[in-house]
Formats: structure tokens, C-alpha cells, sequence
């Protein structure tokens, strides 16, 4: 799971906070992440979130998933959680 919020400012991220859950023991706040979307035009989020490695997660290997299989389900849920929130942040500024 991801939750995101997003502010805009113009095409421009000014600021995100971002969390994942089922990663961890505990659900993890992506700070790294979080500051290195910071200015980033909504055309090149993606491309930042593909080359983030993620170092606050810690999956584990079970017989739900593979560690491999956690990180890039958890890349692809934050990328479509930023999407949708930058969405919302059109309308009204802030979205989550």
C-alpha cells in the first residue's frame, strides 16, 4: 500500500510526502524520495520514482512475494498513488 500527497506548483512537484506499507515492520515514510521530487516537472516524475532504489524499505521473502517482486510492486504502487494525487492537487492545490 502508498499514500501520497502532493502540492503543485504550476507543472512543478513543490512538495510530496510519501509512505508505503507492507514493506517494512512498519509502514516507512519515503524522505529521500520525498526531496528528490521536490521541483521535479510532472513529465519527469516517473522517471525519478524508476530510479529511486527505495533504502527505507526492507521487504522480506515469503510465500506471498519475493523481496525483488516487493520493490517493484511498491515502485509502481507510488508511482500511480503521485499520479493520482498530483490529479486532485489541479483542482485544489493539495491532494492526498
Amino acid at each position: 500500500m502508498a499514500a501520497a500527497r502532493v502540492v503543485c506548483d504550476g507543472g512543478e512537484i513543490a512538495e510530496t510526502a510519501i509512505s508505503v506499507g507492507s514493506c517494512s515492520a512498519v509502514a516507512q515514510r519515503l524522505s529521500g524520495l520525498e526531496s528528490r521530487l521536490e521541483g521535479v516537472e510532472r513529465s519527469e516524475m516517473r522517471r525519478t520514482v524508476m530510479e529511486y532504489a527505495f533504502p527505507e524499505l526492507s521487504p522480506i521473502d515469503d510465500v506471498r512475494g519475493t523481496t525483488a517482486y516487493r520493490h517493484e510492486a511498491a515502485r509502481e504502487i507510488v508511482i500511480r498513488a503521485l499520479e493520482q494525487a498530483w490529479q486532485g492537487a489541479e483542482h485544489s492545490e493539495v491532494a492526498a
